[in-house]
Formats: C-alpha cells, sequence, structure tokens
C-alpha cells in the first residue's frame, strides 16, 4: 500500500488537504485486507507547517525558514515510517516538496512520485516569492507594509484573497472553506533558492495548471513546470483552490503513482 506525505502552501494549513486526504484514505482502506473505517495499510499525512495552523502562535515567524520547514517535513515521515512516500505539494510549497524528494533520496527513502498542484518551481537563480507574477509580488509588498502585520509576515486582505485565491468559488463557500481559516504568511520560509538538484528529481512528476487561478497566473505555471524535465503536464479549470474545488481530480493524479513499488 501506498503513503502518502501532502504539503499545504502559505497562509493555508492542513485543512487545505481535508478533501483529498479523505478520498486517499477511502480508497486504501477499499483495498485492505482488514475493511474498516479506522485502518488502512497505508498512511496519509498532512502535517502543519511551523508556523502555520495550530503553531501559528506559537512560533516566532522571524525565526521560521526553509529549513525549519524541511525538518518538520522529514521528522513527521520518520516518526510514521512513510515509506516510499507519494509526495503531494501545493501552491507555494512546490519548491519544498521537490527538496524534501531529494532528501529523502539521500536517506535511502526515495519518494514513488510528486504532485505539483498549481505549484511554484522556481527558477535556478530565483526563490519563491521572486516566481510569482508581478501583480501578486506588489499586492503582497503593499499588504506587508500595512498596520498590524506581524513582523516577517504579510496578511491577505479578505477581498484580494477572493479575487487571487477563490476565483471560481461562491463567496459564502470562499468565506467558510477558506477566507475565514487564513491567517498571515511567514516570509522567511519562501525566500530560500533551490538546490540545482532538487529541479531534477529522480521520481515521476505530474503538474497539475490551475488555468484559472489568478494568484499564481496559468502562464506562470505553464513556465514553472518546463522547469521540470519529462513532468506530465494535467490542466484543471479551476482555481488556486484546487485540493478544496476538485478534491477528487487531485486525489486521481496521487492514486496514479499508488501500485506496489520496487526497490
Amino acid at each position: 500500500m501506498a503513503d502518502f506525505l501532502l504539503i499545504h502552501g502559505a497562509g493555508h494549513a492542513a485543512w487545505v488537504w481535508d478533501g483529498v486526504k479523505g478520498i486517499l484514505e477511502d480508497d486504501l482502506r477499499k483495498q485492505s485486507s482488514l475493511y474498516h473505517t479506522r485502518y488502512t495499510a497505508g498512511k496519509v499525512l498532512a502535517p502543519d507547517l511551523p508556523g502555520h495552523g495550530e503553531k501559528f502562535y506559537e512560533d516566532d515567524p522571524t525565526h521560521i525558514t526553509f529549513e525549519t520547514c524541511i525538518e518538520k517535513l522529514l521528522k513527521t515521515i520518520d516518526t510514521n515510517k512513510l515509506k516510499y512516500p507519494i509526495i503531494g505539494a501545493h501552491s507555494l510549497s512546490g519548491l519544498m516538496g521537490l527538496e524534501l524528494a531529494r532528501r529523502l533520496v539521500e536517506k535511502g527513502n526515495p519518494p514513488s512520485a510528486i504532485v505539483l498542484v498549481g505549484a511554484v518551481v522556481p527558477d535556478v537563480f530565483r526563490n519563491v516569492m521572486e516566481m510569482l507574477p508581478p501583480p501578486t509580488r506588489i499586492a503582497l509588498s503593499v499588504l506587508r507594509l500595512m498596520p498590524g502585520t506581524p513582523p516577517e509576515s504579510v496578511k491577505l486582505h479578505r477581498e484580494l484573497g477572493l479575487k487571487l485565491l477563490c476565483s471560481d468559488m461562491r463567496y459564502a463557500e470562499a468565506s467558510s472553506q477558506v477566507l475565514g481559516r487564513l491567517h498571515p504568511i511567514p516570509l522567511k520560509p519562501w525566500d530560500a533558492l533551490p538546490n540545482p538538484e532538487a529541479l531534477e528529481p529522480t521520481c515521476p512528476v505530474t503538474y497539475m495548471l490551475l488555468k484559472r487561478d489568478w494568484f499564481i497566473t496559468s502562464s506562470s505555471q505553464k513556465h514553472m513546470a518546463s522547469n521540470l524535465k519529462n513532468a506530465t503536464l494535467i490542466e484543471l479549470d479551476c482555481g488556486h483552490e484546487a485540493p478544496i474545488t476538485t478534491p477528487q481530480s487531485v486525489a486521481s493524479a496521487l492514486l496514479q503513482y499508488a501500485g506496489p513499488k520496487e526497490i
């Protein structure tokens, strides 16, 4: 059975993967010899990154870095004994997923595959934030100067979040599922430059391009997908929050790699 490690993006938390996680767990449950709602032979984990989710008020954003996030993900994999995990990464966590895959290869536990959902894949000499489309970068720069913003953070204005993140969602849906759950974005985890080896993963990669995404435009996504050699490109007619709005499509992309693996 397959193990899955799902990484959320900036300002989000594990909740963005809830729908996908349920579908994956149900698929594993149905394939298990012991058919029980609380038992699966594989594991599906979607941890909160440092400074996100329940840890937002506990972790100092000035001390949260790309490396602390990678260490948290590696610890999650080791503690839960995930074997050859399938990695899913959404939004700004694209580079994080690729670097995690590189580290797992070094540890002798290579991932089975990586699925990037509207995710940032930087050019070699650019960091994650520098890869965002100019309008998005400008908006975030202005918001960072707003009164009440925590240090080394940026808080996404509700109406801007509705336009950029929830372009395909009705307001009531967007408010309850996304906007009301966002928190200020710690900036340091997204300023690391990529290790060139991380941009050449040794496992299969699928890039899911979100055609109605205004936070990371489809043209930007297409360019970033081209940074990965031999990546399979899938286009979805949805906005930025694909794991929430189209969980079955995202889960299907992950499940295609869930067959037996020989090393």
